[in-house]
């Protein structure tokens, strides 16, 4: 997270690792995170308070790693 408004996700490869890094856009000032199902479909979905810009992102999740902003 910060100030950029954006919001970095790093992936785990089930063995104590991580993957490549992905960025994900949010509103200007990233700072809390919150991961929950909010569309009931089963799969985690992310959102972001953005301090700056006043407002919230969505990411909405795949089950396989992506998110697209709702």
């Amino acid at each position: 997270m910060d100030s950029a408004g954006t919001v970095s996700v790093l992936l785990g490869n089930g063995n104590g690792t991580f993957g490549a890094r992905s960025e994900y856009a949010t509103g200007s000032g990233s700072r809390s995170v919150a991961i929950g199902d909010l569309d009931a479909d089963g799969k985690a979905d992310v959102v972001v308070a953005n301090r700056y810009s006043n407002s919230v992102s969505v990411l909405l999740g795949h089950g396989d790693g992506p998110w697209d902003e709702a």
